[in-house]
Parts: C-alpha cells; sequence; structure tokens
C-alpha cells in the first residue's frame, strides 16, 4: 500500500487491498454450496500464502474454520490468528482481510427455504461497488 493507506478508514483500505491486489494473478478459491433442512453451507477452500477479502455481510451468522489457520483483520478488532477447528459468529457489517498462513476451509451458515445461489447471495452481501468506483474502472484509471 502507499504513504496513503494510513489515513483510510478500514473498508477504504480494503478497498485498495482489493484493486491493488487484482493487478496480480488470481488465485482460485472454490466455494461449494449445500442445503439441508433449511439451512445453506457456504464452503470455501483457499491455499497457503493467499490473501483473501470479504463482502460486506448483511447477515449474522455462525462460521467454522474447518482446517488451517488464518490471520484475520478486521475492523476495530485488529489482526486475529485463528485455528482449525474454530467456531466464531460473523455480526451484521462485518468485512474481512485474511491471510491464509496454511490451506484454509472456512464454512459458513445461513438460514433460507432458498436453493438459488444467487438470490441468497443478493440476501447475504452487500452488493458494494469500493465507494462508488467499481473495481475494473479503478485499475483502468491507474
Amino acid at each position: 500500500m502507499n504513504a496513503v493507506a494510513p489515513h483510510l478508514g478500514f473498508s477504504q483500505a480494503i478497498d485498495l487491498l482489493e484493486i491493488e491486489t487484482a493487478r496480480v494473478p488470481q488465485v482460485d478459491c472454490p466455494t461449494v454450496h449445500r442445503f439441508a433442512g433449511g439451512v445453506y453451507f457456504r464452503e470455501t477452500s483457499a491455499p497457503a500464502g493467499t490473501l483473501v477479502t470479504t463482502k460486506i455481510h448483511l447477515t449474522e451468522h455462525p462460521f467454522m474454520l474447518l482446517k488451517g489457520t488464518v490471520r484475520v483483520f478486521t475492523e476495530g478488532g485488529g489482526v486475529v490468528e485463528l485455528t482449525a477447528p474454530y467456531c466464531g459468529v460473523t455480526k451484521v457489517g462485518t468485512r474481512r482481510a485474511c491471510y491464509c498462513v496454511t490451506d484454509v476451509v472456512w464454512v459458513t451458515f445461513h438460514a433460507t427455504e432458498s436453493t438459488d445461489v444467487a438470490e441468497i447471495e443478493k440476501t447475504l452481501f452487500l452488493d458494494y461497488d469500493h465507494g462508488g468506483v467499481k473495481l475494473e474502472a479503478a485499475l483502468e484509471a491507474q
């Protein structure tokens, strides 16, 4: 990041991080979608050395770190290192940047009767465009 980063708010710093990391080759972090008994399970895997940023969450929901160790940067919480097995709760408005120290498997759980992933995602994540700047436009401008 540049010298301006220390003066940014948390969400703006994550925006900048996403814009800058979009310049390098991206890592495949597959997500598996499962459904049972009115619950949507969202399981994402990421290899060691990966930097992952999350969307802004619209719901409170449980999560489990099933495998690995991850350093989580959260607003107001600084850096927390989590090692599997770990269970936690994501609060409304949460946005994270995570560095995968090892290969990681992270699962979230959401109450819903829907099995339409695109429709479910509309209820889970804020439709956010980097503070009014689309990522593609920001990259082209630089």
